[in-house]
């Protein structure tokens, strides 16, 4: 993220990448790591939009897993 620019992000640009990232979680585990690296603390927004994609990625997979049961039950 930040080695070819020379550049180093704060909190707002990671916050700003974390936004853009949608349900990337590669994407965002890397820019967790890079800012533990740069020692950068998260803000509340950047918790904030960590929590719904995580909470939002959990509801998704029990919609799938509810659907698959009901497909499984009706063969």
């Amino acid at each position: 993220m930040h080695q070819a620019a020379g550049l180093v992000p704060n909190v707002e640009v990671c916050d700003i990448l974390l936004h853009q990232t949608h349900m990337n979680f590669i994407y965002k585990i890397y820019i967790m790591q890079t800012m533990k690296t740069l020692r950068i603390q998260p803000n509340t927004s950047f918790i904030q939009k960590m929590e719904e994609d995580v909470a939002y990625a959990k509801k998704m997979i029990v919609k799938k897993v509810n659907v698959q049961d009901c497909l499984a039950a009706a063969i």
